[in-house]
């Protein structure tokens, strides 16, 4: 039996199944985990079938899935995965918006575009490994939901302690990893997160990543005026 996640634990690697009929696709997602500490290449696959049977040998913790593969497409993918592996998170990363109410109906923990930055990648594979619902901002409107409003104008700039907190998240650390980083009380950082996206008007940790990139916060370069 495939032990399940040790969410909570301090530290965690978090296994990532690759799944993307394209070999170059899986070539450069693995180079892109492989330079994270915490993340790990838990095993490839060109399918859903193929998916499946690693499942069953390895324990993963994200099944980063492609949306249209030869055979069962990402929706039936995510559908039959989260049946026999309740654990597994699963996060689409693909090239086709129009699929993403339906992959969340059938369980799917992220929906993200592959025109994304790596940067933002790394957070929603974090963010849904750690129980959280990953949109690409682009595609709120089209799911019915809300799109970030503005930031309010007496919000107030962000505070020196809010810019350090939005780098790391910039970075793709958690909450938990933040608190360490900084010498802070996670209720303390879960407090600047917070504040942030208050500030920033955004609505998610792959938001808040694009907020910092566009403005060139993210290497403690300040926004030019």
């Amino acid at each position: 039996m495939v032990p399940e996640p040790a969410r909570g634990m301090l530290d965690p690697m978090i296994r990532v199944l690759v799944v993307d009929d394209h070999p170059l696709v899986r070539e450069g997602i693995r180079f892109c985990l492989q330079s994270q500490p915490d993340l790990e290449v838990a095993g490839e696959a060109e399918g859903c079938d193929q998916a499946l049977a690693l499942l069953d040998q390895e324990r993963v913790d994200v099944a980063l899935l492609d949306m249209r593969m030869r055979g069962i497409g990402g929706v039936g993918a995510t559908r039959m995965i989260r049946a026999a592996h309740p654990t597994v998170r699963v996060l689409i990363l693909t090239a086709y918006p129009e699929y993403a109410s339906e992959a969340f109906q059938a369980g799917a923990s992220g929906y993200m575009l592959k025109m994304a930055r790596s940067q933002g990648l790394l957070a929603a594979i974090r963010s849904v490994y750690w129980g959280a619902t990953v949109i690409q901002e682009s595609l709120m409107e089209s799911l019915g939901l809300t799109a970030a409003k503005p930031p309010a104008e007496d919000a107030g700039p962000l505070s020196p302690r809010e810019l350090d907190v939005l780098r790391l998240l910039a970075r793709g650390l958690t909450n938990r990893a933040i608190a360490r980083e900084l010498r802070i009380g996670p209720r303390t950082a879960d407090q600047h997160v917070h504040s942030i996206f208050i500030k920033t008007g955004v609505k998610s940790r792959t938001a808040a990543v694009r907020y910092a990139l566009e403005r060139n916060l993210a290497t403690g370069e300040r926004e030019s005026t």
